[in-house]
């Protein structure tokens, strides 16, 4: 994700499909994702990361295959 609206949009349909994560907290992990920051470093800083993570990683599929 590189743009402000993929990072929002992101955000979004995080919260409409899995919603266990507050969407401030979403934005921030998927920012530091995208700024390729080291997962273990996101994940010791926020307890419920993996979840952001794991929709990440199936977002940038998603988008990888759509391309």
């Amino acid at each position: 994700m590189k743009t402000e609206k993929e990072i929002k949009a992101f955000v979004t349909a995080y919260a409409n499909c899995m919603g266990y994560v507050d969407s401030p907290t979403v934005e921030i992990i998927a920012l530091m994702l995208s700024a390729a920051y080291d997962e273990g470093v996101i994940a010791d800083r926020f307890d419920d990361a993996r979840s952001v993570m794991d929709a990440y990683c199936l977002w940038k599929q998603a988008k990888a295959t759509k391309e």
